[in-house]
């Protein structure tokens, strides 16, 4: 027969494991949930995107090429343009405020990402001193430089 003192042991024990097991429900739960949070913003943003990439294969050769292909009025390459940009402002700033991880970004879209702002950083650059506006495209900048890190942390993500 078990005594008591002893019984009363198991008893805690199990209680022990029971709050423990119930704890790591909830917090896994919580990660799964914040995961399909951070997803659907995502899918969300994604939806508002261009309706064509060309602005991506233009080749401009100096800043005025630059201000006069992608600012003009109710021409679509211009606004896809800028629609690609305030994605990326707005991802930038998820990312900077820790409302999304960059990991999703990076797999979805990294390339495309580092590709156009290599290929506009000096128009951006330019225009940011012409137009006195310094925190033009900031936050896509941040988000260029935090794939970059990501990338560089993860090198066996490169295919």
């Amino acid at each position: 027969m078990i005594d008591p003192v002893s019984l009363q042991m198991i008893r805690d024990v199990v209680t022990i494991f029971g709050v423990i097991a119930g704890l790591s429900y909830y917090v896994t739960n919580i990660r799964n949930q914040k995961k399909a949070r951070q997803l659907q913003a995502l899918s969300n943003v994604f939806s508002r995107g261009p309706t064509n990439f060309k602005f991506l294969e233009m080749e401009l050769h100096d800043y005025e090429e630059f201000r006069l292909k992608h600012f003009v009025e109710n021409d679509q390459d211009s606004v896809s343009f800028r629609q690609w940009w305030d994605i990326q402002e707005e991802l930038g700033v998820y990312v900077k405020e820790g409302l999304l991880d960059v990991r999703p970004i990076y797999l979805y879209m990294s390339g495309t990402i580092t590709k156009a702002w290599e290929k506009n950083v000096d128009f951006i650059v330019e225009h940011r001193k012409r137009s006195d506006w310094p925190r033009y495209l900031i936050e896509s900048e941040y988000l260029y430089n935090k794939i970059i890190e990501y990338a560089e942390e993860h090198p066996e993500l490169k295919s």
